[in-house]
């Protein structure tokens, strides 16, 4: 169980340090990369274990999301435990687990929780950001990214959930 902790607090921290390490703005223009790592990682253990812990992990970390990034209290865990309950409800037992399904899946996941983040911001700030600016110089590029990143980090996950799903369910 410290093993899992370990993995979901270094995917959080890790969501920071990739904002700090890659300031792609002066390269490449208005183009944005927002990691969602830990947002991939708990996406992949809704898979792995069926009971209760997926829940208590998104709405803990959730917290923690809008304590230390967000600022505005309740966004997170909201999105967080709705995207493992609707993963959990809809997606679990019938997506099989290999790497360009997780990867397809963890696009929608990313890009769903991106459009309600979008609009909130929309609706309670004055950004005046369009909807297809939003698309081509934030979502695609977060997709892309994480995409990327979950080609290198797929077999690390898969490898750690299964021992932890022979661990603690059989």
């Amino acid at each position: 169980m410290i093993k899992l902790i370990l993995i979901f607090t270094t995917f959080f921290f890790m969501d920071n340090f990739l904002v700090l390490l890659l300031p792609i703005q002066p390269l490449v223009g208005q183009y944005q990369v927002v990691p969602n790592v830990f947002l991939t990682c708990l996406a992949m253990f809704v898979f792995f274990d069926k009971g209760n812990k997926p829940y208590w992990l998104a709405l803990a970390f959730g917290l923690l999301y809008d304590i230390f990034y967000a600022g505005l209290l309740g966004l997170y865990p909201v999105l967080f435990v709705g995207t493992v309950f609707i993963l959990r409800k809809y997606f679990v037992g019938i997506t099989p687990i290999n790497l360009f399904s997780m990867i397809f899946l963890m696009w929608g996941v990313i890009a769903v929780n991106q459009w309600v983040i979008y609009f909130l911001v929309l609706t309670m700030t004055a950004s005046r950001m369009g909807f297809m600016h939003f698309v081509q110089y934030l979502l695609f590029p977060a997709l892309l990214f994480n995409g990327i990143f979950m080609l290198a980090t797929y077999p690390f996950l898969v490898s750690q959930f299964r021992k932890y799903k022979k661990k603690f369910s059989g």
